[in-house]
Formats: C-alpha cells, structure tokens, sequence
C-alpha cells in the first residue's frame, strides 16, 4: 500500500471521526456550554481546516501537473 492512499484513507476517517465529534460536542454545548466543549470543538475546527486545505492542495498540485504534461 503506497503512502498517498494510506493518508487517504486517514483523511477520510479523520473527517467522519470530526463529524461525528462535531455533532456530538454541538449537542453538549447547546446543553451546557463550558469552555472545555467550546475549546474541543474549536480544535475540531481547526483539525477539519487543516485536513480540508491539505485536499484542496492535493487536487490543485495534481491538476497543475496534468497541466504541465500537456
């Protein structure tokens, strides 16, 4: 198994895992809102962010390449 399906497949766990947190700690802090749920979800945030971005540049890297082979 080659290196970029490995991260693939981490990223793609990594997002429900941050889906399936972000709705549960909304819950929680709709119920009671402490600053422990708030700062959870604000990392949470900020792991989808990153994880987002890293795809955004993934496909913008490999559509330049495929630009350049042209």
């Amino acid at each position: 198994m080659s290196l970029v399906s490995s991260l693939k497949k981490v990223a793609t766990v990594s997002i429900y895992l941050l889906v399936f947190l972000g709705i549960f700690e909304l819950r929680n802090i709709f119920l009671s809102p402490t600053m422990k749920n708030l700062e959870i979800l604000f990392a949470c945030l900020i792991l989808a962010c990153v994880v987002s971005f890293m795809h955004g540049f993934k496909l913008f890297k490999s559509s330049a390449s495929q630009r350049s082979t042209r």
